[in-house]
């Protein structure tokens, strides 16, 4: 494997690391880090917080009123949770999207709901994995248009979408639907973080 390769590879998966950094939720127009020191290389790039989300399941029953009363509307699954950003990084002139892997019992939940389900809006006579579709359904809307939004403001970047487990899978479905909607994105998805 050639060194700029490895480099790519290392590279993405510490860009797949940053999604689970808790800094990086709730920080949209701030820089990426890391409090573990997982992700150096993106933490030493030109990097800003264009998009977070967390979409995650609800029982509006048992929650108090004020959340009832979210100016934003909470798009949710019948399980899992899914997180992450969408970052623009100066330094390399990238795009990325980053999902984040299981870390929560309903990520775990989606990971084993591995019926398959009809995805011929991605390929023609096509399945893929129940859970995993049904998460990536939900940030869908919402991550295309900010993406689209991106590539307006960063003319010449490379789209790149990344993950780790849970996120590697939501990284390539996604990367799928982009493609057949006319973007062309990179996809990095990884099992193992260096």
């Amino acid at each position: 494997m050639s060194t700029d390769v490895l480099n790519q590879l290392t590279r993405f998966s510490q860009w797949a690391a940053a999604s689970y950094c808790t800094n990086n939720n709730d920080s949209t127009g701030d820089a990426l880090s890391c409090e573990e020191d997982n992700c150096p290389l993106v933490e030493s790039a030109d990097t800003i917080s264009l998009y977070e989300f967390d979409k995650y399941e609800i029982n509006l029953q048992s929650r108090s009123q004020r959340l009832i009363n979210t100016v934003s509307p909470i798009r949710v699954c019948s399980y899992g949770n899914v997180a992450g950003f969408l970052a623009a990084d100066k330094t390399n002139k990238l795009l990325v999207v980053s999902f984040r892997g299981s870390r929560s019992i309903s990520t775990w939940i989606a990971n084993i709901n591995f019926g398959l389900t009809d995805a011929s809006s991605i390929c023609s006579d096509c399945e893929a994995h129940s859970g995993f579709l049904e998460s990536w359904e939900t940030v869908a809307d919402d991550l295309t248009a900010k993406i689209k939004a991106a590539q307006t403001t960063y003319p010449g970047y490379t789209l790149v979408l990344t993950g780790h487990s849970f996120g590697a899978a939501l990284a390539t479905l996604g990367g799928s639907v982009l493609r057949n909607a006319g973007y062309e994105p990179n996809v990095v998805s990884t099992m193992f973080l260096f």
